[in-house]
């Protein structure tokens, strides 16, 4: 592949203008480093996994734990004569535990996982989609510096004869 002087104020933000020569390779490496779209590929997969787990562990039990304390402030006492009857405390504690677990679900979980891993593709083709058209954009503009160059080259040929 023919190397080309290409410079470099678009692709990589320098201070001052830096010229290299680079390959049509050597841009798509440095969008693949550099652009933030490809990094959206990672963050995809890693939510796609976690939004896969979450539905998955709705299969799992669910222990629930509850408690309460109250104060009374005035307990109700029953005056009957002779008994011994103690009044109630006017502390009262109440905790519960419940457990919880999925015995059937009528495939919902099974469908959801579907419609997550469909919406993940999805989504990664779009991802796809726009770094096709920046890679596009690049060997638009990659090419279009190869042809200023040769017409260049052509003009001081013509200049110099």
């Amino acid at each position: 592949m023919k190397k080309v002087v290409f410079i470099l104020i678009a692709v990589i933000s320098f201070s001052s203008v830096a010229q290299e020569i680079l390959t049509l390779n050597d841009c798509y490496k440095l969008v693949e480093t550099n652009y933030p779209l490809i990094k959206q590929h990672q963050l995809l997969e890693k939510q796609h996994q976690l939004d896969t787990e979450i539905i998955s562990n709705s299969k799992l039990p669910q222990i629930n734990l509850d408690a309460q304390a109250t104060y009374q402030s005035d307990v109700i006492e029953i005056p009957i004569p002779n008994a011994n009857i103690d009044p109630l405390n006017k502390d009262q504690y109440k905790a519960t535990l419940s457990v919880n677990q999925l015995i059937y679900n009528g495939g919902l979980t099974a469908a959801n996982l579907k419609v997550k891993k469909a919406q993940f593709k999805t989504k990664q083709k779009q991802v796809d989609t726009n770094i096709y058209q920046l890679k596009s954009q690049i060997n638009r503009l990659y090419f279009s510096v190869l042809l200023t160059e040769e017409t260049f080259n052509l003009l001081e040929s013509k200049k110099s004869n």
